[in-house]
């Protein structure tokens, strides 16, 4: 609240003739990632297994974008995008590890090596732009649904392996998703959820 107050200050200082804004409604919570703020989605050393985390605070943004390139990811398929900035192997290999998007890395994972590699990269968000994925009118139509999922998440924050509240409601979303199979418990709190492939489906 002083940092919301230190911003109705500001705004009062620059438009004076508006005055200072009084706060309708106001909420925080707690994000947890990994000490470079930027998510790892890569193949685990172990056989079969993909990871794809550390987005809180984005990932309910990026989520529409990056569920389509770990999908593909899991399934063997050309991502179309670099992910070595993703890879598991930067915590291991000697890079630098400092918060921001522009930490230097090495080369990528050799799980990695089927991803097709693009000319150009958004070094910003280490993606390639040849490859735009527009947005969909249901992703919006979602919007409140999804902000009101995140605000609450967010509002009964849970750490470390303890988030059996976190879990339990995302495995009731994704049964509501339809996913074919929802197993929980998975290293205590873990939830993976799959959908088998359909002629008329694409599996994650």
């Amino acid at each position: 609240m002083k940092t919301l107050g230190k911003v109705q200050d500001a705004f009062a200082a620059a438009f004076p003739a508006l005055g200072r804004p009084r706060l309708k409604t106001a909420w925080a919570g707690m994000i947890d990632t990994l000490p470079d703020v930027v998510p790892v989605v890569d193949h685990a050393p172990i056989s079969g297994l993909t990871i794809a985390t550390g987005m809180s605070g984005h990932g309910f943004g990026i989520g529409p974008g990056m569920g389509r390139v770990v999908a593909d990811l899991v399934a063997g398929a050309a991502v179309g995008h670099d992910l070595s900035r993703f890879r598991l192997s930067r915590f291991s290999d000697g890079s630098k590890i400092a918060p921001g998007p522009a930490c230097p890395g090495r080369s990528p994972s050799k799980d990695l090596g089927s991803a097709r590699r693009l000319p150009a990269p958004d070094q910003t968000l280490g993606l390639a732009k040849e490859t735009p994925m527009p947005p969909k009118n249901r992703f919006a139509e979602l919007l409140p649904e999804i902000t009101a999922w995140r605000r609450d998440f967010h509002e009964n924050p849970e750490l470390l392996f303890e988030v059996h509240r976190t879990a339990g409601k995302v495995a009731d979303l994704c049964r509501s998703f339809g996913c074919d199979e929802v197993v929980e418990g998975i290293g205590r709190t873990g939830v993976v959820a799959s959908s088998r492939a359909r002629s008329d489906r694409r599996a994650g």
